[in-house]
């Protein structure tokens, strides 16, 4: 492998590195000042973890009534975590090279965030029971870096994410594949998706254009069936 590091372009998706107490003074900074970084700015479709909109780079969630802010972000390795409540004044962080970050911060959050204020993240959106749809979806979706294929394979909908161009030289898993699953509210455009049992379910969201997951959009470039 030739790339070790990430470029200094892309410092804060990842280069810096911080302990977690250098990161919830970066909290506290933001709990006594920039206050008009958390207005909303924009609305957060199907939502995961009880979050509902964006702010100015902050992610506005909201856990049983009440509003909390936060950012997450996985790079080469590495993944990271931050909740907080600013009302309360708790802020809760995971730094962390697992690929089960994901489950174990949602764990160690809600044991947090109960104790103090009484409120856990929000339950995983799961699948429909007995329900298949989404042909419509079928095809191709691609941005820099990452091609996404929705097929269907057997009495399933199976989403593959591939690394493409230059990440390649660095992926560690080039090729995941999801289970794909209809969600509600059953409109054929939410659904569900997971790469492994023990791993919560992923909001996916269906638009004529793209597909949105996990933040971002992938515009769609190829419809129907694969053929290759």
């Amino acid at each position: 492998m030739k790339t070790w590091n990430l470029p200094r372009s892309i410092g804060p998706a990842g280069l810096i590195t911080q302990s977690a107490g250098d990161l919830l003074r970066f909290a506290r900074l933001h709990l006594d000042r920039y206050a008009e970084m958390r207005a909303p700015q924009v609305a957060f479709p199907a939502g995961v973890g009880g979050m509902e909109a964006i702010g100015q780079a902050w992610r506005l969630y909201n856990w049983s009534g009440r509003e909390l802010f936060g950012h997450d972000g996985q790079t080469i390795a590495q993944l990271a975590f931050l909740r907080i409540d600013p009302e309360a004044r708790l802020a809760v962080c995971l730094l962390t090279n697992s690929v089960n970050a994901p489950a174990l911060f949602d764990q160690l959050v809600s044991e947090v965030f109960t104790h103090h204020v009484g409120v856990a993240v929000p339950p995983p959106p799961e699948p429909l029971d007995d329900v298949f749809a989404g042909r419509e979806h079928l095809g191709r979706y691609e941005r820099a870096s990452i091609r996404i294929e929705v097929e269907e394979r057997g009495d399933r909908l199976l989403m593959t994410h591939r690394a493409t161009g230059d990440r390649l030289a660095f992926a560690e898993q080039p090729v995941v594949e999801y289970d794909l699953r209809p969600a509600a509210p059953g409109d054929g455009n939410q659904f569900v998706a997971r790469s492994d049992p023990g791993q919560p379910w992923v909001p996916v969201t269906f638009f004529g254009t793209g597909l949105f997951m996990s933040g971002r959009m992938t515009p769609r470039v190829g419809v129907g069936e694969l053929t290759s």
